[in-house]
């Protein structure tokens, strides 16, 4: 079983800020603002263009 490492990324934000997240961060369903922040880095992180024809290599595969 592989073993993942935690490391803490200290913020500091305006209080609107803070409301503002908070508040995506409910509507998302998220338990916490550390999820919330978790999701936006992962689901908006840049990948590469071989990552990207990988996809696509896999979708034409899958249709033909």
């Amino acid at each position: 079983m592989a073993t993942t490492t935690r490391e803490r990324i200290e913020m500091r934000v305006d209080t609107e800020t803070k409301r503002i997240a908070e508040r995506a961060s409910a509507a998302l369903g998220c338990a916490s603002l550390t999820e919330f922040m978790t999701r936006l880095i992962r689901d908006n992180a840049p990948v590469s263009y071989t990552h990207l024809r990988a996809h696509e290599t896999n979708n034409s595969i899958a249709y033909a």
